[in-house]
């Protein structure tokens, strides 16, 4: 294919729900780099918050049967209807192992398969060794997800670094309004309070911690509401705001009434304007157990918030601690603690590592890089370099 010639790509996501490989896949879509090249279309479940967003963003979406399983056999056949009627080029998948099979089953197609995780069934086993013949060529959001596949077996040459990346704009900025206090009712956000900075608040104020992303048992949502008791400690008036939905709310929401947050502790549930949220916010918390990068954690790098992360995964290749974040043990709630009560005694500490933090997202993990880095990768796989 010619360097300067359009590429035809059907994106499958098997989950439905908006999350990290949802909002990848939105950002990729929207931004006039990859949209310059590439004719996409996409093919996912009816019904959840992201299907919902590609269509309201104008996004031709073809709707699959059944659930969010990676392996549904009842897609097998109008994936394989919808890639041969669409004359792609590529059939790019995010998860979904059902639309990888199918796309074998259509001449002439290619298939790129984007890792977002740590483990799975992709990295282990027999299902490392099948990858040859399921994708021609596997995008590694981080190098450890690069290196955990090449130690599983899965040929070096097939394998692409392309880091997460997130839109660097003007929207993506602190607007500097102050944060809104948000109403545990309503699931969103009222009235408004004034933000003065995670390392500037009195003991009967305290800063608004914000942590966004499933409620999953590998997200470690439960050590950050842990480590809540000893914040308030020192700030009373402290607030953690937890957005996203997932199977845990429940237990969480319980977790926090038996340690006596409920004043404290707000689920929001899905929210679909992260940067405003984050804009109001004073410190960032990722407390995963399990991360390949952390879409989320770049989101609030770019809106210049001061950040705590468990060191798993791809996390370290984003923060230098000490520089633009702080990193803590994976499932350790004290410190956790200690590094957000670090970060409110020192404020020209939380307000360099909030700046260095959206000059590394600038530098590294834009949208833009994100989408040269997944074109290339569509080169390769249709001139069959490996």
């Amino acid at each position: 294919m010619p360097d300067g010639a359009r590429v035809r790509v059907l994106h499958v996501m098997s989950d439905s729900n908006f999350g990290g490989a949802g909002r990848y896949l939105i950002t990729l879509l929207r931004g006039p780099e990859y949209a310059a090249r590439v004719d996409a279309e996409v093919a996912c479940p009816r019904g959840g918050a992201l299907w919902k967003s590609l269509r309201d963003g104008g996004i031709k979406t073809h709707t699959l049967p059944g659930s969010d399983k990676s392996l549904d056999p009842g897609q097998f056949l109008p994936l394989v209807r919808i890639a041969r009627r669409g004359r792609f080029d590529i059939v790019h998948t995010h998860a979904s192992l059902v639309a990888r099979i199918a796309a074998r089953f259509v001449p002439g197609t290619r298939i790129v398969f984007t890792k977002h995780t740590m483990g799975g069934a992709g990295s282990a086993g027999i299902m490392a060794r099948l990858q040859p013949l399921l994708a021609d060529r596997v995008i590694c959001v981080s190098k450890a997800v690069l290196g955990e596949l090449a130690r599983s077996g899965v040929p070096r040459g097939m394998l692409d670094l392309v880091y997460n990346g997130v839109e660097t704009g003007a929207g993506a900025e602190p607007a500097g309004a102050g944060p809104r206090v948000p109403s545990a009712g309503a699931g969103g956000l009222s009235q408004r309070a004034p933000s003065q900075g995670a390392g500037s608040r009195g003991r009967d104020v305290g800063p608004v911690i914000v942590t966004t992303g499933r409620l999953e048992p590998d997200k470690g949502h439960r050590f950050l509401v842990q480590a809540m008791p000893r914040v308030l400690k020192h700030h009373r008036g402290a607030r953690l705001w937890i957005a996203g939905d997932g199977s845990l709310r429940t237990e969480l929401e319980a977790l926090a009434y038996q340690l006596g947050l409920e004043k404290h502790v707000v689920f929001l549930g899905f929210v679909e304007d992260v940067p405003d949220l984050l804009s109001r916010a004073d410190v960032f918390v990722l407390p995963s157990l399990s991360e390949a990068l952390g879409i989320s954690l770049l989101e609030a790098m770019a809106a210049s918030l001061p950040v705590v992360a468990s060191a798993v995964g791809g996390v370290p290749e984003v923060i230098e601690p000490g520089f633009n974040g702080l990193l803590v043990p994976p499932g350790d709630a004290d410190k956790i603690a200690l590094s957000l009560l670090t970060l409110s005694g020192e404020p020209e500490l939380a307000l360099r590592l909030g700046k260095n933090a959206r000059k590394t997202v600038e530098g590294r993990f834009s949208a833009a890089q994100q989408a040269k880095g997944t074109v290339d990768c569509y080169m390769k796989t249709l001139r069959r370099v490996g």
